[in-house]
């Protein structure tokens, strides 16, 4: 692998999920790795979004730009790679673990020097007021109690005309759909709304936040402000551009997925009891979660005993949420 620091081999926009940060993974992982895991699949799956974000973020040769909330820094690394190696990408993480993984990625990547990875809070930023020409976080806002306030730290450590960036998750874009199983359609997207305003009462956590980006920068001083939106459609027939090995990847994900339903252990048990008490809380029987379950299970079991289940199989899920900017200015 080359030098991700030399300009020569800079991908371009389009060219972004090719780079050494978007490297397909083979073999799953756990712990740390999995937001590096999930975040490259995402990009494989979703190829015009990197362009997307890269375009918006307008990153060039010399800035200083930081990530906050950056887990295993995939996304500080990708800003670093706008750089052309004048400047410096700077990933913030609350978590130590994380922050480890991520400095460990950067070493075998060809990173060093370029990025640097930094234990705080989001609240509390360990960087110095107006030294920063852009600040980005991605699905973090929507996990604190108060996303203005990290808002302001972020405005904070901008430099005047600095350019902040939230990429937040909308619940409100979410539907589920299947045309062999409309009942099962139903209750997914009855669980989807349930969980949603479960979590919202019990963790604190707003799955709609994305809708009201552009509000909480308002409220935290930023100015200029512009919303974008972020739409992923998955369909059950795609198997991606290579059909064969997408059919092997769909029945090994969908092979994970029924073991995860069906395991019993006491650490299962607790997951499914957490999941089940957002959606009770929402306004959903528990008769209601075990139908849903029922049918989950039937929807998997087919898939995995059968391929020809997954060619034709025409559900749809989309996701979605908000990339919202706005600029500091005095």
């Amino acid at each position: 692998m080359g030098n991700p620091a030399d300009p020569s081999q800079q991908p371009t926009a389009n060219e972004a999920v090719e780079a050494p940060t978007i490297a397909r993974i083979q073999t799953p992982s756990f712990g740390a790795r999995y937001l590096e895991v999930a975040r490259r699949q995402l990009f494989a799956r979703h190829p015009d979004y990197l362009p997307f974000l890269l375009r918006h973020l307008d990153i060039r040769p010399g800035m200083t730009v930081v990530d906050v909330g950056c887990g295993t820094g995939v996304y500080t690394r990708l800003m670093a790679s706008r750089l052309h190696g004048e400047g410096q990408a700077i990933g913030v993480d609350i978590r130590p673990a994380m922050v480890a993984q991520a400095r460990e990625i950067a070493d075998e990547e060809g990173w060093i020097g370029v990025t640097n990875f930094l234990e705080g809070d989001a609240l509390a930023l360990p960087l110095p007021d107006a030294s920063a020409d852009r600040v980005f976080c991605n699905s973090l806002l929507w996990l604190l109690p108060n996303p203005v306030a990290a808002l302001r730290e972020m405005w904070r450590i901008l430099r005047p005309d600095g350019v902040a960036f939230a990429a937040e998750p909308d619940g409100g874009l979410t539907h589920s759909f299947d045309p062999a199983r409309p009942r099962l359609s139903d209750l997914e997207q009855r669980f989807q709304q349930a969980y949603v305003r479960g979590a919202r009462e019990l963790d604190g956590h707003d799955y709609d936040i994305g809708r009201k980006l552009p509000a909480l920068f308002l409220a935290a001083g930023f100015v200029a402000i512009r919303a974008h939106p972020r739409l992923f459609v998955a369909a059950g027939c795609d198997l991606g551009d290579d059909p064969e090995a997408g059919l092997v990847e769909r029945q090994a994900e969908y092979q994970q997925a029924l073991a995860a339903m069906l395991a019993d252990t006491p650490e299962a048990r607790a997951q499914r009891e957490r999941r089940w008490q957002r959606a009770r809380v929402g306004g959903m029987s528990d008769a209601d979660l075990l139908e849903h379950e029922r049918e989950t299970i039937a929807y998997l079991r087919e898939r995995v005993s059968s391929p020809q289940a997954i060619i034709m199989d025409g559900s749809t899920y989309l996701y979605g949420g908000v990339l919202c900017e706005g600029m500091r200015f005095d």
